[in-house]
């Protein structure tokens, strides 16, 4: 992965998961880098194609309220495409947390996981959710049963 793929993939993800549109990501923009950008724009930039300025890096964190690292930080790459060569994503991620940190790959490990038990939540609560619309369609639905019966009830009363 080339250095703006990632950055674009760590805004695309921090995005979704905040539950922020395209279009609002690039409005908001607008208050950081004096023009907004256009959700096209966000989604080409997301995928990669956008040569990233430290300004935009800067401006999109504030915005997501994460820091720039975190948007810099290689999540799934093994190798990390500079113009030159490639270089291996762990010695990418230390330099991102702490250069030569013997932390780094402990602090990549706990984000890792944190991010499959924010996904493990979310799973759930959505489950949930499902669970909420089914048990409403049955409460109505035993309503409207209620409903028919009495007015049958009815009927039989008057003849």
């Amino acid at each position: 992965m080339t250095v703006e793929e990632i950055v674009g993939a760590n805004v695309r993800q921090i995005r979704e998961e905040l539950e922020m549109t395209q279009e609002q990501l690039g409005a908001a923009l607008g208050e950081y880098l004096g023009k907004t950008w256009t959700r096209q724009a966000v989604s080409a930039a997301e995928k990669g194609r956008r040569n990233w300025r430290a300004t935009d890096v800067m401006g999109v964190a504030m915005i997501l309220e994460v820091s720039a690292g975190r948007l810099l930080f290689p999540r799934e790459a093994e190798t990390v495409d500079f113009p030159a060569r490639g270089v291996n994503a762990k010695a990418i991620r230390g330099v991102v947390l702490k250069p030569n940190s013997p932390e780094a790959e402990e602090t990549f490990q706990a984000m890792k996981a944190a991010e499959e038990a924010f996904q493990a939540i979310k799973a759930a609560i959505d489950q949930m959710a499902a669970t909420v619309i089914d048990l409403q369609a049955a409460a109505t639905a035993t309503a409207e049963t209620k409903t028919r019966i009495t007015v049958i009830e009815g009927n039989r009363a008057q003849d």
